[in-house]
């Protein structure tokens, strides 16, 4: 049987030897700096990383808390790099929340959007300064020194609850723009979508004053009332009658001339219903020096007419006989037509008042003569109901003591005829209920009695007007006529606002900005905003974003049926697939962070600098813990982010610079096995990556899988750790390793068996390249290879043979290990009960020391 060293020498052989391959793939086994606040890893970023590179790797993924670090360690750090020929990619501390609409958010490890977008400028050119420095010259040895890119978290901003307590100050759109100046409600269907859906249920729907006062900014306060008093005019005519209620809200009191607008259209459309409380007559007679009394009387109808003609004659003559009378006889003349004159006001206030409406030839005249007299008639019985009121402790406000009633004649009155009324003992007097039953019973029918009735009718009224408002909004809100071509989302500060745009924002800054908190809201953002924007932003990385994510086709929707496209978002957001909803809102964010904002100072987006620097970002997918999941996390999902930011075009020209990381422990912590979210899983209904996503995929991190609540395990990858092989072979199944422009990472987050963990990676990356799949390891087949391995000293072992037994640990070389690890550990257990030197080497290690070897070294590589 061959010896140790002659199977070792012969596994080297046959790896080296590229004809045994049935893949050729481009990847680094690497490892990373670790960070320094654990205690037995160097403070200094040089020492960390020299440390780092001890463990097996000389690629570096570089641990930095930012760019000062950089430039303040800068000598030591590129001196250390030559001496032992590193190679690096970095690695951020901070969670870059680019899909949280928050822009000045301030926590250390979560940054807002206009924070992090100004801390990647910085970043990108400090690490791009390094990487021009690295490999402007070779290393000690001659060889080339490479730095690709940045690796950083993409977030840790969890999946907001459907109703949040209370908004932030202010928040952001995709573009860097705060959300009450956005041009996203450029997009007629998002304007309408969100109105009808998420307003109008909210809040309009179900409040009358505020819809009504939002229809008055939309419409104008004339057009409002008009559709008002029509539908309840409408309702009136099919229902028979018309309460006091309906006649108040038609005749709207305050306004005069509404109420003058008002009683021409009820005086032209159901005069049968019109009952003028004053009779006009009176009206008439009370404002006659302004009125054409002459033109009335000639044109009233049959006997009222000749007695009204007859009467005003005969005044004639005696206005005429008083003129030439003299003296003594004129008051006798001036008493006969005092007495004619209120003849001629009793004829005229017999004259029904729909006659004199008709008669009169100045209709509008008259009926703001009407409204001044019946404004002036309500204020009597105001004060009338205000005393009774008073005195029956129903009210105490106005007004306020017995006192005050004194200053009104009508209040006066009754309150002297109550003479056992007791101011400061009326809450036990029997006029509590007596006055009020008799006054608000006074000369009522049964209908106005039946309050319930009464209650009915109105709620029937007011929802015919508020559907009918909410369908005249709704098709202002439509409007989109200025624009020329498609709506695109940039505009210059003098473009104009289409009537649509202008009407939305009257209604989000209605009443102070009341549903300005709204928009600013986190929750509205993703949940209702940012869902119903994207499918018709008629941006198209943002509907293609939307649609690869969601599964939702922009496509098959459009303003004529919205109601087809609120259902099916309606499905997704009561699925388990409602995280989707918020990835497509997360993956604008990035989208625009990366391609659309420059940076204030700045003259350049993100994706062009990077491109200027040579570098490529690498977005790793985080989690949140066991407390929820993050808004963007499925690497399928961050694949198609980095593929929609490299095709996008800026001045002309795209830029290849965007790429996804995979961390597994990440995967795990978010409750999924990895393995889902690359080969897919129907069971739960988790898509896997598309082949080519492999392309996108730069870095793996790659530890064994641990779910924990308090933070990283950090596994390290023991021998047969089937599920670490099936995640690599998988991911190269889709693409990974094969590019040819730069290799792929495969690294080993610094935690325990570092050395082991990093040997493993290579060995598994080797069994990927020789044609070991997961099928391979199976009992059966590791005890057929064994037993040649045994019985025939190696000769009919075959390379794939070699390495399934070097992946389990069951060669001759492991076995040799396995004995001088027990061998070394013998006497531990008699360890401080013996007088003897504690057996600290083995005496292999002994003959090392006499070549001037130190234990610390040797520790390291007794194993190599």
């Amino acid at each position: 049987m061959p010896t140790k060293q002659e199977v070792k020498q012969q596994y080297r052989q046959l790896i080296n030897q590229d004809q045994h391959k049935t893949l050729d793939l481009n990847y680094i086994v690497a490892v990373s700096s670790g960070m320094n606040v654990v205690p037995d890893i160097p403070d200094e970023l040089y020492k960390r990383a020299a440390w780092a590179s001890n463990q097996g790797a000389s690629f570096i993924e570089m641990y930095l808390g930012g760019p000062n670090q950089i430039y303040n360690e800068w000598d030591q750090l590129i001196q250390m790099s030559r001496q032992l020929g590193l190679s690096f990619d970095a690695h951020f501390p901070v969670k870059i929340p680019f899909d949280y609409a928050n822009p000045y958010y301030e926590q250390r490890e979560q940054m807002g959007f206009y924070y992090s977008h100004e801390f990647m400028y910085d970043f990108i050119d400090a690490w791009g300064d390094f990487k021009d420095a690295i490999e402007s010259e070779p290393d000690v040895n001659g060889n080339q020194q490479s730095v690709y890119g940045i690796n950083t978290h993409l977030v840790k901003s969890e999946i907001p609850a459907r109703e949040e307590r209370m908004a932030g100050s202010v928040s952001v759109d995709p573009f860097g723009t705060e959300m009450m100046e956005s041009r996203i409600f450029k997009c007629p269907e998002f304007r309408v979508s969100f109105f009808r859906e998420y307003l109008w249920e909210s809040e309009l729907k179900d409040n009358f004053q505020t819809l009504q006062g939002i229809a008055n900014d939309i419409e104008g306060y004339t057009d409002f009332n008009i559709l008002q008093r029509k539908i309840i005019v409408d309702h009136m005519s099919d229902d028979g009658y018309l309460t006091e209620d309906m006649l108040e809200a038609v005749s709207n009191l305050d306004e005069t001339e509404n109420m003058v607008e008002n009683l021409k259209y009820l005086l032209d459309e159901r005069p049968d219903i019109v009952e003028f409380d004053v009779p006009l007559g009176r009206v008439v007679i009370r404002n006659q020096d302004d009125m054409d009394i002459d033109a009335l009387v000639n044109n009233v109808p049959g006997e009222h007419q000749e007695q009204l003609q007859d009467i005003q004659s005969r005044m004639d003559d005696l206005r005429e006989q008083i003129a030439e009378a003299d003296p003594q006889e004129r008051q006798l003349l001036q008493n006969q037509l005092n007495q004619l004159m209120e003849d001629f006001q009793s004829a005229l206030a017999a004259v029904d008042s729909e006659d004199i409406y008709e008669a009169y030839p100045d209709k509008e005249s008259l009926l703001e003569h009407y409204v001044n007299n019946q404004r002036f008639q309500n204020t009597n019985d105001q004060l009338r109901t205000s005393a009774i009121q008073t005195m029956a402790g129903v009210r105490s406000d106005v007004p306020e003591s017995l006192d005050d009633l004194k200053k009104h004649r009508e209040g006066s009155n009754i309150a002297q005829a109550l003479v056992r009324f007791d101011p400061e003992l009326h809450t036990n007097s029997r006029w509590i209920h007596m006055i009020p039953k008799l006054f608000w019973e006074k000369d009522r029918d049964d209908t106005l009695r039946d309050q319930a009735r009464l209650n009915e009718e109105m709620d029937t009224v007011y929802e015919k007007l508020k559907q009918d408002l909410k369908d005249e909004i709704q098709e202002r809100l439509k409007e989109t006529e200025v624009y020329d071509g498609n709506r695109d989302y940039f505009m210059k500060d003098d473009d104009p606002m289409s009537e649509g745009e202008v009407a939305f924002r009257d209604i989000i800054n209605f009443r102070g900005g009341a549903f300005q908190d709204e928009m600013n809201r986190e929750s509205n953002i993703f949940w209702e905003i940012m869902p119903r924007w994207m499918p018709f932003s008629d941006n198209e990385h943002l509907e293609r974003l939307w649609h690869a994510i969601t599964g939702i086709d922009p496509d098959e929707y459009s303003m004529n049926n919205l109601d087809a496209f609120e259902e099916r978002l309606a499905e997704l957001a009561d699925s388990e697939d409602y995280d989707k909803i918020h990835a497509a809102g997360a993956a604008a964010y990035v989208w625009g962070q990366f391609t659309q904002v420059i940076g204030r100072g700045q003259d350049k987006t993100l994706v062009e600098l990077l491109n200027e620097h040579g570098l490529t970002l690498d977005w790793e997918s985080h989690n949140v813990g066991s407390e929820g999941r993050s808004k963007l996390w499925k690497p399928r999902d961050i694949i198609k982010v980095c593929r929609e930011v490299n095709n996008t075009e800026i001045n002309g020209e795209t830029y290849d610079v965007m790429f996804c990381t995979i961390d597994m422990e990440h995967l795990a912590m978010n409750g999924v096995d990895p393995l889902w979210t690359i080969q897919g899983n129907e069971e739960h209904n988790f898509e896997g990556l598309e082949d080519g996503d492999g392309r996108y995929i730069t870095k793996q991190h790659v530890t064994h899988p641990a779910l924990s609540e308090t933070g990283h395990h950090h596994q390290p990858i023991r021998r047969g750790d089937t599920i670490v092989f099936e995640h690599l072979y998988s991911l190269v199944e889709r693409g990974f390793c094969e590019r040819d422009d730069r290799p792929s990472i495969v690294m080993y987050e610094i935690g325990e068996e570092k050395a082991e963990s990093t040997y493993m990676l290579r060995l598994m990356m080797h069994m990927i390249e020789h044609g070991v799949t997961p099928e391979d390891l199976t009992t059966e087949y590791v005890d057929e290879a064994w037993n040649r391995y045994d019985e025939k000293g190696n000769e009919d072992l075959t390379l794939k043979d070699y390495l399934v037994l070097k992946f389990f640990g069951l060669t001759d070389e492991e076995w040799h290990h396995e004995w001088e690890t027990i061998f070394e550990n013998a006497f531990a257990p008699l360890e401080g009960l013996l007088y003897m030197e504690n057996p600290d080497h083995t005496w292999t290690g002994r003959a090392a020391l006499k070549q001037d070897n130190q234990p610390e070294q040797w520790e390291q590589e007794k194993y190599r």
